[in-house]
C-alpha cells in the first residue's frame, strides 16, 4: 500500500503489537529463527518476560531487537517505524530537532536514532556497469565565512574540506563515499572497486582519471565551457551533489567529518530506493540492521576527540590529504575519588595568573598548608600545562 500521509501509516500500524509484527515479518520472512544459533525451534514466551521468544535449542531468550541496531534502545518500535518513514520521505533529510518534535522524544534521542538508521543505509550492493558517470566534490564550510575561533587558516578553495567520491550508473543507482585524499591512485582504486571492467566511464577533465584502459573513458572540459558533448556529460551525478548540498546547507547546516559518511549514505539510499513509500519499501531497511551495533558512546566518541573542530586537512608541500588532529589531544585523567575534589573550576581558590583561570582542565587538590577558618582551601593545578 502506498502512503500519502502519516495518517495512512498510523492506520497500518496503529499500536505497538502491529509494529512488532511488522518488524518480525521483514526480519524473518521465512519463519522466526534464533539469532544466537540459527535454530527455528523457537517458542513464544508468555507475558514476553524477559523477552518475547525463547530458543529450545540453546535456551536463549531473544526479541526482534536482538543483535540489531535497535538492541540497546528502549524506544518503542512504533517510533522506529515512524522515524524510518520520516527519513525515507524527506528528500533533503530531516534534522534531529524536527524529528524529536514528530516522534515525541528529546533531541539527543532523535539524533542517536537518526544515526543508527543511517548506519543501516550504508550501501554494499553490486558493482555498477554500462554507462557510469564519476565525479568528486568537497564538503565543508567556507573559510571566509567561519567564526574567527573556527578558522583553520589553510586558505580557500578545497583546503580544510572533506573529499567525497560519487559514481552514478546512467538511469540507475548511485555509489558515494568519503576519500582519504585526492591522489590519482586513490581515485582510480575507488573507480575500479565500484565499476565493472568494460563499462563506459564519463568524467570531467581531471587528469587523475586518465590512464584507466579497462574502461571506455570520455570526458568533458568544464574549464572550456563544455558540459555536454553528445552522450558524454556528468550532469546526472552532479544533480545528486545538488541534492546533497541543499540538505547540508538548508536542513542540517553542519555535518562533522566524523559522521559525514553516514549522512552521505542516507542521501544515497534515499535516491536508490526511489519515491515508493509502501510498507515493503520501508521494511527493506530492517534486514540491513541485523548484525550491526552503534551505541551512543561510540557516536559521541568517548575516550577521544569528540568535536570535529579539532580536525583539519593536512596541508603543506608534502601533504597527503589525510585527516589529522590539528591540536594536541585533550588530556584524559580520572578525577580523584574524594567528594571534595571533583575536577571543577573553583576560581575563588585559584592561585594561577588571571589569564589561566578559564582553563577547563584545572583540577583542585588538597592544600597541605594552613586552612582558612571559613572554608576549606584548595590549590589549583592545570593539567594542560604539558600541551603548551
Amino acid at each position: 500500500m502506498q502512503f500519502s500521509s502519516l495518517y495512512d501509516l498510523f492506520e497500518q500500524i496503529p499500536n505497538e503489537k502491529a509494529a512488532a509484527r511488522f518488524f518480525e515479518q521483514h526480519r524473518w520472512p521465512d519463519g522466526r529463527c534464533c539469532p544466537k544459533c540459527d535454530s527455528k525451534n523457537t517458542m513464544r514466551v508468555q507475558n514476553a518476560k524477559p523477552m518475547p521468544f525463547r530458543c529450545r535449542t540453546c535456551r536463549k531468550h531473544f526479541s526482534v531487537r536482538t543483535e540489531t541496531l535497535m538492541a540497546s534502545s528502549r524506544l518503542a518500535l512504533r517510533k522506529w517505524v515512524l522515524a524510518i518513514y520520516l527519513m525515507h520521505t524527506s528528500r533533503m533529510g530531516i534534522s534531529s530537532v524536527e524529528m524529536a518534535k514528530q516522534i515525541g522524544t528529546t533531541q539527543k534521542t532523535a539524533w542517536s536514532l537518526g544515526h543508527r538508521i543511517r548506519a543501516a543505509m550504508v550501501s554494499d550492493d553490486e558493482m555498477l556497469s554500462g554507462i557510469v558517470e564519476a565525479d568528486e566534490t568537497y564538503i565543508g564550510g567556507i573559510e571566509t565565512k567561519k567564526h574567527r575561533r573556527k578558522k583553520l587558516g589553510v586558505g580557500s578553495g578545497t583546503s580544510g574540506k572533506q573529499p567525497v567520491m560519487g559514481m552514478r550508473q546512467r538511469n540507475g543507482e548511485i555509489r558515494a563515499f568519503l576519500l582519504d585524499n585526492e591522489l590519482k591512485k586513490t581515485l582510480q582504486d575507488a573507480v575500479r572497486a565500484n565499476v565493472a571492467s568494460g563499462s563506459s566511464l564519463y568524467t570531467d577533465a581531471l587528469s587523475s582519471y586518465q590512464g584507466m584502459l579497462e574502461y571506455r573513458h570520455a570526458y568533458v572540459s568544464h574549464q572550456k565551457g563544455e558540459y555536454v558533448r553528445g552522450d558524454v556529460h556528468t550532469n546526472s551525478i552532479e544533480s545528486f551533489w545538488a541534492v546533497l548540498k541543499r540538505g547540508y546547507r538548508g536542513v542540517y547546516h553542519f555535518m562533522s567529518f566524523k559522521h559525514l559518511g553516514r549522512y552521505v549514505s542516507e542521501f544515497v539510499y534515499r535516491f536508490n530506493v526511489g519515491v515508493d513509500n509502501s510498507l515493503d519499501t520501508i521494511g527493506k531497511l530492517i534486514p540491513r540492521m541485523v548484525g550491526k551495533c552503534l551505541t551512543y558512546a561510540e557516536l559521541k566518541g568517548e575516550g577521544g576527540v569528540n568535536d570535529s573542530k579539532w580536525l583539519s586537512r593536512d596541508i603543506g608541500p608534502h601533504a597527503s590529504g589525510n585527516l589529522k588532529a590539528s591540536q594536541p589531544p585533550r588530556p584524559s585523567f580520572k578525577p580523584p575519588g574524594s567528594p571534595f575534589s571533583r575536577g571543577i573550576l573553583l576560581s575563588r581558590f585559584s592561585r594561577l595568573p588571571i589569564g589561566q583561570r578559564a582553563c577547563p582542565w584545572i583540577q583542585p587538590t588538597r592544600r597541605r598548608a594552613r586552612r582558612l577558618p571559613s572554608r576549606r582551601a584548595s590549590r589549583m593545578r592545570c593539567r594542560c600545562a604539558a600541551l603548551r
